[in-house]
């Protein structure tokens, strides 16, 4: 059977859908071996591209019962492996060929790393009998700038072992894995496997240090000598699994407001949890103004699994007169992008109760949390006072995104693409616990958003998915959005179009340059979807949004909001 033969033959979701291979499949012994290791190490489903070099694995695996969803474009599957992995708790799998295909993935590899998204990549790789061919490329130094963990496969033998190893890695470290395997190594007849990973497993869990005593009375002595103290946490504090309620005794103690990062948002937003009256949502630039206030005059802040890195302080503005006290269990954590005034370098879920336990032992503090400031957040939040500003020249996007809030139940999953728009559905899209926002932000990129997107619906066909992506984003994404449209994914898509790259124009308009280098002619994304299969409604004032479902929860197929935005609301970071 021909590469195109067996492309043909792959069904979009599993082994039912393709004619069992026959021919040259049979004689590949070690294909074999590396399709039953992804089973064994349950890396299914598997979002990827094919080519010769990794799709015998691939139909040998389907065959062991993984499902399979081929993607268009290499940066989708790396992006829906993440979106996968970031929501449901597993390692999520991208597949793609050698040299070219793993190159297409850099810009998602690095955001995966970024957003800190367990995941293994399996990459074809060149013959080790022809290393100067067509597509050759030395793939660990290719992988190396994006941060993620590389590993080339050295001999047949050590198939099984390299996939359970970049597993464990992958998990354990909450890092992508690109395990490269030279092609000639799938032709070759099987071998016996040498799976030995005790002491992988042994290093991987390496504990950190027992929090130091002194420390930690130090820190609470912090909290409860300042008068605007801050409790931020991360999603250091969620991998560690501490506990919400011994941080609210440590909030109510020392008079401490809640607040997460942006991909931790939702924490302390459940509405039985006692301190959400607290919780100003997430920190950064995202935040509403007031949020944003309110961490800028912040005098000490309690970092837990929690970075400052420039989306949580919006570029320093936030806690940047605040004694720092940052817990962490990842040494390399420390003065990455702020020097602490206090490093814990210890287990989050170890520390976190014996703060509780510091702090219950003492008279409550009032601290930031007064009935003034519970007010101000309790009017500022989800953007509540901010006022429809809709006009001829198209809708107020806030007021396009609260008409998709209130058509979607709580059980949600927010993706946000990158771009001057993605404030506004930060801002309006409510969420009611972790995990559901994700933003695809990690490397600074644009387009990642719709793959994210695509990862999380096929993790959580229960839950309604909904993306938020610019005109631009979309452009950049084309190869995501037919295979969304191909696959049928359901999902809600709402493009923010102001035929622009609206964050240019805004910081052209800024400084009072011409504008026209960041326009376009306007794009019909609705006629565009259309050619894809998605069906589409197309808003460019209030009253089209009466032709939304008036749910749009429960959906079989995906559906694209063609939103035409008005230029003249611009987002708080770029007045």
């Amino acid at each position: 059977m021909t590469v195109s033969e067996a492309v043909r033959r792959l069904g979009s979701f599993g082994v039912d859908q393709i004619e069992k291979a026959s021919g040259p499949l049979d004689a590949v012994q070690g294909a074999e071996v590396l399709g039953q290791a992804l089973v064994d190490s349950e890396l299914s489903p598997v979002f990827g591209l094919l080519g010769d070099a990794n799709m015998y694995p691939i139909i040998h695996a389907m065959e062991l019962g993984a499902s399979f969803y081929p993607t268009t474009h290499e940066a989708g599957a790396v992006s829906m492996a993440a979106g996968y992995a970031l929501t449901t708790g597993k390692v999520g799998h991208a597949t793609v060929t050698r040299g070219p295909g793993l190159a297409n993935t850099l810009t998602a590899l690095t955001t995966a790393v970024r957003d800190r998204a367990p995941i293994v990549v399996l990459a074809g790789g060149a013959h080790t009998y022809d290393p100067h061919g067509l597509q050759s490329i030395d793939q660990d130094t290719l992988v190396a700038p994006t941060g993620a963990v590389s590993l080339t496969v050295a001999s047949p033998a050590e198939l099984a072992a390299s996939v359970a190893w970049a597993a464990k890695t992958a998990a354990a470290r909450r890092i992508p894995v690109v395990l490269s395997v030279p092609t000639d190594f799938l032709e070759a007849e099987a071998v016996p496997q040498v799976v030995e990973l005790g002491a992988v497993e042994e290093e991987l869990s390496l504990q950190a240090p027992t929090p130091d005593d002194d420390q930690l009375a130090r820190a609470i002595d912090l909290l409860r000598g300042a008068e605007r103290p801050v409790i931020l946490a991360g999603l250091g504090f969620i991998a560690g699994g501490a506990s919400l309620a011994d941080v609210e005794t440590i909030a109510q103690a020392t008079g401490s407001l809640l607040a997460t990062t942006l991909p931790a948002s939702g924490l302390f937003a459940s509405d039985d949890f006692p301190g959400s009256a607290f919780s100003v949502g997430y920190s950064g630039g995202y935040a509403v103004a007031t949020v944003r206030r309110l961490l800028a005059d912040c005098d000490v802040v309690l970092a837990l699994g929690a970075s400052f890195n420039d989306y949580t302080t919006d570029r320093g503005k936030l806690f940047a007169n605040a004694t720092v006290v940052q817990v962490d269990s990842a040494s390399s954590a420390f003065g990455k992008f702020r020097q602490a005034d206090l490093e814990i370098h210890a287990d989050v879920a170890e520390v976190v109760p014996k703060l509780a336990a510091l702090a219950a032992a003492g008279t409550p503090e009032t601290g930031y949390r007064t009935d003034e400031v519970r007010d101000v957040l309790v009017a500022a939040r989800w953007a509540a006072d901010m006022p429809d500003r809709s006009d001829e020249t198209g809708i107020d996007p806030r007021t396009a995104l609260r008409a998709v809030d209130a058509r979607v139940g709580r059980d949600r999953h927010i993706v946000l693409d990158n771009g001057h728009f993605a404030t506004f559905p930060a801002q309006t899209l409510r969420v009611f616990g972790t995990s559901q926002l994700i933003p695809a932000f990690g490397f600074g990129s644009i387009g990642l958003g719709l793959g994210t997107a695509t990862g999380v619906a096929v993790g959580h066909p229960e839950s309604t998915t909904v993306v938020v992506v610019g005109d631009g984003g979309v452009m950049i994404s084309l190869p995501e959005l037919e295979t969304v449209g191909r696959l049928q994914i359901p999902m809600v898509i709402v493009v923010i179009n102001d035929a622009a790259y609206g964050a240019e124009v805004h910081m052209l308009r800024k400084h009072g340059r011409d504008i026209e280098v960041a326009q376009f002619p306007p794009t019909d994304f609705t006629a565009l979807a259309g050619q894809f299969g998605i069906s589409s409604i197309r808003v460019d004032k209030p009253s089209d949004l009466d032709a939304l479902p008036s749910s749009l929860d429960g959906l079989d197929a995906p559906l694209l909001i063609d939103v035409h935005v008005t230029m003249e609301v611009v987002a708080d970071k770029f007045q």
